[in-house]
């Protein structure tokens, strides 16, 4: 007698695509060590507070009342109504929820290359793992990440003949415009996607001119939705204008090209689909050559960017591997697994009992010592306005939200305002101890230096006989100057 099987996969069998997504969720909650945060509450909480989006800025000395706009004001009051709710470590999980919803919908466009989600899909998947994970920060990118996927995944749903679902794409703008600035790469996604069908067209393939021309009626429709914020066109030109300064790739670490010494998967992964294309002789559509070279020079202008090699390079990847490894047993062992295995209420439930656990029972989950927070309270114990601070550039955003306004700081990351006004320049002069170092102190009327404890600057301070060190502890230290303060050159 033999025994019925059920034909469906089974609720309580992780398929190995919900392993994956478990993994990566439970190690995307880690810690909160970035700075950015800070002053991203802090704007929200005015926000909230006021009723107004802040047109200028009253948190530092050097640029006060220079003009400066929240354009991601949307995303500022989320974080601090999370942080309300679920304090810092509400902020982790929703850190580790968007990585998460970010992979499942790359998973859902990888499954359109590899339908049997055999070794393809997988490899697909755990690459895609790598690429979220490096720069799964509680910051808006997350909502670029998130919103970009989706939009790729309602395009080639789309374009390879399935469900369309591009009318969901001018809502989804409209709410991506008021949460962060990178809505600018949701609108040259969609010109890709057209300049590619063109290519398609050219190179003879049916249908292309209908498609082209939804494509440009819903592009239309999806940049006149990213008008609809409070700064209007502007939004979609301060982004270009950001990212094409040459400061920020030279100094700022994550704009920076990869160095594949400090992050060799990334190098792996590279290699893996150099060797890849050699090994999977099947032609490309222009399209997708146009996605995958445009990925591939985003990441190799910035790091940062390396999300676009999950969303251009490994869909094609995925569909190169699932055909190379067709008929090969542990391909046909994942598919078998994949169709045996179900997996969604048990993911579900284990990131509902996780994300509880983590919010309502654990302490904070900040790194001890990785914030300067008896710098802070040293700072508090100074009359307020009492100083003019020099201050570490990562350290700006902690102090404006720890000391709301009691001392207002030198530079912090919201970059573009300092790079205007050459306060950037400025603080790289003093903190790289570059020619006329001590002019920018005097200008500045800088009585107050902190930075990272062991920094140069600490050296020849001490040598100046101009400075004393008045808090030292295991992250910052501050310096004074002794009054009355005497000009000087270097």
């Amino acid at each position: 007698m033999t025994e019925d099987r059920p034909d469906g996969p089974r609720w309580w069998l992780p398929a190995p695509a919900m392993l994956v997504l478990a993994i990566a969720f439970w190690a995307g909650i880690g810690t909160l060590r970035d700075f950015d945060i800070w002053w991203h509450l802090a704007a929200g909480k005015e926000i909230v507070e006021t009723a107004i989006i802040p047109r200028t800025d009253h948190w530092s000395h050097t640029v006060d009342g220079k003009p400066w706009f929240a354009h991601e004001w949307l995303a500022e009051i989320f974080f601090y109504g999370v942080w309300r709710a679920a304090g810092e470590n509400g902020l982790l999980v929703w850190k580790a929820l968007m990585g998460l919803f970010t992979l499942m919908t790359l998973g859902r466009l990888f499954a359109l290359a590899d339908p049997r989600r055999g070794l393809g899909h997988i490899a697909g998947l755990l690459a895609a793992t790598v690429c979220v994970h490096y720069h799964l920060l509680e910051r808006p990118h997350m909502f670029t990440n998130l919103f970009l996927a989706l939009e790729v995944l309602a395009l080639e749903e789309w374009s390879r003949g399935g469900r369309d679902r591009l009318g969901w794409l001018p809502p989804l703008f409209l709410l991506w415009a008021n949460l962060h600035g990178g809505v600018v790469i949701g609108l040259a996604v969609l010109a890709m996607y057209g300049l590619g069908i063109a290519l398609d067209a050219a190179a003879g393939r049916e249908g292309s001119a209908s498609a082209l021309r939804r494509l440009v009626r819903i592009g239309a429709l999806c940049l006149a939705a990213c008008l609809f914020n409070p700064r209007g066109l502007w939004l979609l030109v301060y982004p270009l204008k950001y990212a094409g300064h040459g400061t920020l790739a030279a100094e700022i670490t994550e704009w920076t090209s990869p160095d594949f010494r400090e992050f060799r998967p990334m190098e792996g992964l590279l290699l893996a689909l150099a060797a890849l294309a050699l090994f999977a002789r099947f032609g490309a559509r222009p399209s997708e050559a146009l996605f995958v070279l445009a990925g591939l020079h985003l990441f190799l202008q910035s790091k940062r960017n390396i999300v676009f090699v999950a969303l251009f390079l490994l869909p094609v990847a995925v569909d190169r591997l699932a055909r190379l490894s067709a008929g090969w047993r542990l391909s046909g062992a994942f598919e078998r697994t994949a169709r045996a295995g179900g997996g969604g209420l048990v993911l579900a439930a284990f990131v509902f009992a996780l994300s509880c656990h983590v919010v309502f029972v654990q302490q904070p989950r900040i790194s001890p010592g990785y914030f300067p927070d008896e710098t802070v309270e040293y700072l508090r114990s100074r009359a307020p306005g009492e100083v003019r601070m020099l201050n570490e550039f990562v350290f700006g955003g902690y102090f404006i939200w720890k000391l709301q306004g009691r001392h207002r700081v030198f530079i912090d990351s919201r970059t573009d305002m300092y790079f205007d006004e050459n306060v950037f320049a400025e603080y790289l002069a003093v903190f790289k101890l570059a020619m006329g170092w001590r002019l920018v102190l005097d200008k500045r009327k800088i009585d107050l230096c902190v930075f990272e404890l062991g920094h140069p600057l600490s050296t020849v301070l001490a040598t100046t006989g101009q400075w004393r060190q008045v808090h030292r502890d295991a992250s910052s230290e501050v310096w004074e100057r002794l009054r009355p303060a005497t000009g000087g050159s270097s």
